[in-house]
Order: structure tokens, then C-alpha cells, then sequence
């Protein structure tokens, strides 16, 4: 009794398999690239904070707030939220004429939050000791306040960001769908070529025949 060989059947599921392989690497590798990546987590993941500020040798600093035109503000409420888990949030205020000397602050990476009526500012900001930082570093800061928007004028603006995210979301699945399918159609025709050729060339091997 004859026993049909297993062995080319295993050798063209090999070689369907390491050619699909070859074709699926470079798709799947482009999905993690950072510019394929929503414009808000490749700010969220940047690590340059938007100003850096020195403490003094009381560990003291000064904040300004002003608005674009370079008018000072005073009486703005100023909110310092450290970056590390459990951290408390710092506050406090600007005086009548639009500046503060800011004590008690520890070197940390921060998120700050200015309210001032209807101007506010948001940004990070790293406050660093005197021996981590150049010596030409500053030891003021300067928080550039700009005219709250209205809720109204607000909406179109989130309508558009969200319908924004959406075509990215939709173009980036369109392009994985496309480079799945046209790596299955390049593995598929490198394969079969393999696979016949090595079919031919087992015909030209005599059968293995079991015991009787």
C-alpha cells in the first residue's frame, strides 16, 4: 500500500507562510511611525516643556503675565499642577501690577493654568534648580495671556478638530486595509511559483512505499 507524502503540502504552507511574512513586516511596521499619529498624542508625548524658569539661591522666581500686546495683568489667579502622580496643585496670585515673586515652588515639570477675567493661558512649564540648567537660564517667567473665546465661537472649532480626528482615524484604517491586501496578493503570487516548482520537483522523486 502506497502513502502519499505529507512533506510537499508542509512545504508550500512554509513558503506561503515566510512570504507573507516578508510582506506583512513592513505594513505592520508602518503603523507605530510618529507621523501616523494624532497630532494631540505627539504633543502629549513631546518632552521640551514651552518655558523653563531658574530658581534663585532663595529658590525663589519671578512670573509676569501680560497679554500679546505686551499689557501687563494683574490680579491673575495662577495654578501649578505637577506632572507627578499624587502631586499637590500650587497656587498662587499675580499682584495689581501684573507681576509676582513666586517662593516655595520645588524643580519639577508642570502644567500651568492662568485666569485672568478674560484673558487665560495654558502651557508646561520646568522649573529647575541652578546647577541643572546653563547659568544664562532665566530665573523669570512670562505667561502670555489671550482673550478667552466665547462657547459659541468655541463649537465650530471642536466640530472641526473631531472631524479631523475622524478622517485620520479612517485614513490611517484605509491604509492598513490596502497594505494587508496587497501584501496577501504579492505573498500569493511569489508563493505559487514556489510552490509549483517544488510540487514538479517532488514529481521527480519515486513515492516512499510503506510496508506491507
Amino acid at each position: 500500500m502506497k502513502v502519499m507524502p505529507r512533506r510537499k503540502k508542509m512545504d508550500a504552507v512554509v513558503i506561503w507562510l515566510s512570504v507573507m511574512g516578508m510582506c506583512l513586516n513592513p505594513v505592520v511596521a508602518g503603523q507605530d511611525r510618529p507621523s501616523l499619529r494624532p497630532p494631540e498624542i505627539q504633543r502629549a508625548q513631546a518632552s521640551e516643556p514651552d518655558k523653563v524658569v531658574k530658581l534663585g539661591p532663595d529658590g525663589s522666581f519671578k512670573a509676569v503675565v501680560r497679554t500679546v500686546e505686551g499689557q501687563l495683568v494683574g490680579n491673575a489667579q495662577v495654578t501649578f499642577i505637577p506632572m507627578q502622580p499624587d502631586a499637590e496643585p500650587l497656587q498662587f496670585a499675580i499682584g495689581n501690577r501684573g507681576e509676582a515673586q513666586v517662593m516655595g515652588v520645588k524643580p519639577a515639570m508642570y502644567n500651568v493654568r492662568v485666569d485672568a477675567g478674560q484673558f487665560s493661558y495654558e502651557g508646561t512649564l520646568q522649573v529647575s534648580d541652578s546647577k541643572s540648567v546653563p547659568a544664562h537660564t532665566p530665573q523669570l517667567v512670562v505667561f502670555t495671556v489671550r482673550l478667552n473665546q466665547a462657547p459659541e465661537e468655541l463649537a465650530p472649532e471642536a466640530n472641526q478638530s473631531a472631524a479631523g480626528e475622524g478622517r485620520l482615524a479612517r485614513g490611517s484604517a484605509g491604509r492598513t486595509a490596502l497594505g494587508l491586501a496587497l501584501a496577501g496578493a504579492v505573498a500569493t503570487a511569489i508563493a505559487v511559483p514556489l510552490i509549483v516548482a517544488s510540487s514538479r520537483s517532488g514529481h521527480s522523486r519515486p513515492n516512499p512505499v510503506a510496508s506491507p
